[in-house]
């Protein structure tokens, strides 16, 4: 709310969060922007009633306590924001004082637990595949679960990519994927000299490269 003659601005339109405080893990990003007005001039401040926009909290300055959305106020204040650590995909909320918006955008937290490769010669991130067949590779790939501190968030929302360095001779069955899942690729009977690629599984945060090897087929 607005009283006429009430001019009621603020210092930042927008901020970029990080996905997670490091220390502790845990813990919420906290951020502020100034609002700007005559001493009289009331104001209140409001998340966007998007449900997309629910991982957001605002403190009431006149408590310092975090009570959600929407909180009110009078004359220049500090208003502070709290963020839960993401480990889903990068997200946006707006936060608007009368007709002007600042925007919160929090970086991707999706990563990954564990990449693991099964087959014939692999060994962690190493593949030394056979020379003289055709040989497939399973890849598990299991999204780092965080429920407990990002609400809503479900591995599913985390993608992936797949790439090889090699397509000549390692043949991906996915270039993408989603949450925890597997996918294979076939390393082909080399019938030249020792050679070696890579497959490189990457999130928006994270890549993991997977090395194959092998050996000469002359």
């Amino acid at each position: 709310t607005q009283a006429s003659g009430c001019v009621v601005g603020i210092d930042s339109f927008q901020a970029n969060l990080p996905a997670i405080n490091p220390n502790p893990l845990v813990a919420p990003i906290t951020n502020s922007f100034l609002i700007t007005t005559n001493d009289l001039c009331p104001w209140t401040a409001t998340i966007d009633p998007n449900p997309e926009n629910d991982w957001l909290s605002l403190t009431d300055p006149s408590t310092g306590l975090s009570t959600g959305n929407p909180v009110s106020g009078i004359g220049i204040q500090q208003i502070t924001y709290d963020a839960p650590p993401n480990f889903g995909p990068a997200r946006t909320a707006i936060i608007t004082v009368g007709n002007i918006f600042h925007v919160v955008t929090q970086e991707s937290g999706c990563a990954f637990e564990s990449v693991s490769v099964a087959g014939t010669g692999a060994s962690g991130t190493t593949v030394d595949a056979p020379i003289e067949a055709d040989t497939t590779y399973t890849v598990t790939v299991d999204v780092t679960d965080n429920q407990t501190v990002t609400p809503g968030i479900v591995e599913e929302d985390c993608t992936w990519t797949v790439e090889t360095s090699s397509p000549a001779w390692i043949v991906l069955s996915a270039t993408s994927g989603s949450g925890d899942d597997t996918f294979t690729f076939d390393v082909l009977e080399n019938t030249s000299v020792p050679r070696s690629g890579t497959v490189t599984v990457s999130t928006d945060t994270e890549t993991i490269v997977i090395v194959v090897n092998q050996g000469n087929g002359c």
